[in-house]
């Protein structure tokens, strides 16, 4: 008997029961994993009202004061220029045919100061024993152009003299600029070197400072992206999982909460080491090469001094040729007095005394005793002033020694402090450094420990002996 349509229908709803009873139950998640991801949820959202940060400290770094004092000497070299240029520049102007004309000038500036002297005592004798002035005079004038002829080629030979000296000189100069150039570049990479040493421990110091500032502003995203990775490989568990791994996957999203709401911790402790001691040392030992000794300027300005004034050199020509001149003029002075007495006596035993011709052989002695006394002045000038040459000469070249020696001196002194400050920097900036070192492994340290509250993050540094702390890779 076929069934009726209501029949049909009773059987459809007790078949649909049947297949809603018996119908297999979709997987839920645990109730804190679904704690945890509306935590997460509302973590993102809470970021999303979240400024972006921006620094508000100054990342300028100031000059150091080693910094600043090699810029002001670069300056000051760079106006002064290379030392000692002028001086260098002024000998070499010097040429031999302008020495001769300089010397052959100081000699006739001696016979004209010579007859100015042998004039005077002429002026004096004269009128006392009746001499013809204007012919004594004349012999006198005609004596210097003679002694002028003979006195040209002392003249070449003193500016040969002058011109190998000055050539010296010269030498001696360009070993000193030399010299000095090198301080001046020695002081400014020392300098130079300080300086960039605080800079970069000033860059170290404000790059720690802003990325303090920057650490905490991003830690609540970092914590947020934290979470997030602890969270994802338990996203495969549910109520159908083994109880343990249920239960498993539940503790570790309790550590994962208390995670995620831990407040951001600052680090105590030292991030930039100071400057060790013996960068101070090395700063004094930097002062001392700016001021390092005397200047050698006064020595060099009194020795060019000398070379170009001509009294000075005057003055070592004198003094040989006026006591020679003094001692001629009392011997015959002393010598006179007899003649005449013996001239005398002579006409008075002929009972001609006071005769014209014992007038004129008494003009006639005199005379030639003067022009004696004129041509041995004028023999003894060549000889004093080839001996005041060499006496100028050597005592320049005695400056030139001593001062070549107070060069030495003075470079030895600097080389000594500079080898002392390049001594403290290197030995202050290896301490520097290695402390530097420590520091930055302790910061890591204190990272590490910091990130180790999420497991995850505590699996992969233990599994990674370099992530380790120090100390237990030492341990270990």
């Amino acid at each position: 008997m076929p069934l009726t349509s209501q029949q049909l229908n009773d059987l459809r709803k007790q078949a649909e029961i049947y297949r809603d009873v018996n119908k297999p139950q979709a997987p839920v998640l645990p109730d804190k994993l679904k704690h945890a991801l509306q935590l997460l949820s509302d973590k993102k959202r809470s970021l999303l009202n979240l400024p972006y940060p921006i620094y508000p400290g100054n990342m300028k770094v100031n000059r150091p004061a080693e910094s600043r004092l090699a810029e002001g000497l670069r300056e000051r070299y760079a106006q002064r220029g290379r030392p000692y240029t002028p001086f260098m520049e002024e000998l070499g102007r010097r040429s031999p045919t302008r020495e001769v004309s300089r010397q052959r000038s100081l000699q006739d500036a001696l016979l004209e100061q010579l007859l100015e002297r042998q004039n005077a005592l002429t002026e004096r004798y004269a009128p006392e024993y009746g001499l013809n002035k204007d012919r004594i005079l004349d012999d006198l004038t005609r004596l210097r152009g003679l002694s002028s002829e003979k006195l040209l080629p002392l003249a070449e030979e003193g500016a040969n003299q002058a011109f190998d000296r000055r050539g010296q000189l010269s030498g001696l100069f360009k070993g000193l600029q030399e010299q000095k150039i090198g301080r001046r570049q020695s002081r400014l990479e020392e300098l130079k070197k300080l300086g960039h040493l605080q800079k970069y421990r000033e860059k170290k110091e404000k790059e720690a400072g802003k990325r303090e500032y920057e650490e905490q502003a991003r830690y609540p995203w970092k914590q947020a992206a934290l979470f997030e990775e602890e969270i994802k490989p338990y996203m495969g568990v549910n109520t159908q999982s083994p109880p343990e791994l249920q239960k498993y996957a539940g503790d570790v999203m309790d550590i994962a909460r208390n995670a995620v709401n831990q407040p951001y911790t600052s680090y105590q402790g030292k991030r930039v080491a100071n400057l060790p001691e013996d960068v101070s040392k090395a700063q004094g030992f930097a002062k001392k090469l700016i001021g390092s000794g005397l200047s050698l300027k006064p020595g060099l300005e009194k020795i060019m001094g000398r070379e170009r004034d001509d009294e000075a050199l005057l003055g070592y020509l004198n003094p040989f040729i006026e006591q020679q001149s003094s001692d001629l003029e009392r011997q015959m002075e002393e010598r006179m007095p007899r003649e005449l007495e013996r001239l005398s006596a002579k006409y008075a035993r002929l009972g001609q005394h006071g005769s014209l011709q014992h007038q004129r052989e008494k003009e006639n002695l005199l005379r030639d005793m003067m022009k004696g006394l004129a041509e041995r002045q004028h023999s003894l000038l060549g000889e004093g002033y080839q001996r005041g040459l060499s006496t100028f000469h050597g005592e320049q070249m005695r400056r030139a020694q001593n001062l070549a020696l107070t060069g030495e001196a003075k470079e030895q002194k600097f080389r000594e402090n500079l080898d002392a400050l390049r001594g403290y920097r290197r030995s202050g900036t290896r301490d520097f450094l290695k402390e530097q070192k420590g520091l930055n492994a302790a910061y890591g340290d204190f990272k590490r420990q910091r990130e180790a509250v999420w497991p995850h993050r505590r699996r992969e540094i233990l599994l990674s002996p370099q992530q380790m702390p120090i100390t237990e890779r030492r341990a270990r």
